[in-house]
């Protein structure tokens, strides 16, 4: 029987006057493998992390889905420029983009902005009619975006 253990994984360590007990080894073979499957699931949930980069034309829209094939965990989007908000005027808030998350949509002055949906994302242009303008879909603006997977 083993006289003492391992301080982080409680394994058997002997003696030189012990008796080895085959369960010992069983006991501590079975600890080491939920160690390290642990270890691999966090590993495999890390590496499985895909970023998927693009960019679209805006169409003029109120709304309008861009399609990735998968539901993003997050998306930003920006214009071409990589501006998401231009606040020059004072009076108005435009918004280009921004960054919204699997379960919450970026929403500014009670308008959305951008949000994920099954299969990719959606984008905006409202009908300026308070000082904040959601500008995700100006016809003929580029817009880049990333999508974690």
């Amino acid at each position: 029987m083993a006289s003492g253990q391992t301080a982080n994984f409680g394994l058997n360590q002997w003696a030189a006057e012990d008796q080895v007990i085959c369960t010992e080894f069983n006991e501590d073979n079975a600890k080491i493998d939920e160690a390290l499957g642990k270890m691999s699931t966090k590993a495999e949930v890390a590496l499985k992390a895909e970023l998927v980069v693009g960019s679209y034309t805006g169409n003029g829209a109120s709304s309008r889905t861009i399609s990735l094939g998968f539901r993003p965990k997050a998306v930003y989007v920006c214009k071409n420029d990589g501006t998401t908000k231009d606040i020059t005027n004072t009076a108005y808030e435009w918004h280009y983009g921004g960054l919204a998350v699997d379960g919450s949509s970026l929403v500014v002055g009670g308008k959305t902005v951008l949000s994920i949906y099954s299969s990719g994302f959606n984008v905006y242009r409202d009908t300026p009619d308070t000082s904040v303008h959601i500008l995700t879909n100006v016809s003929g603006v580029v817009y880049h975006y990333f999508a974690i997977k």
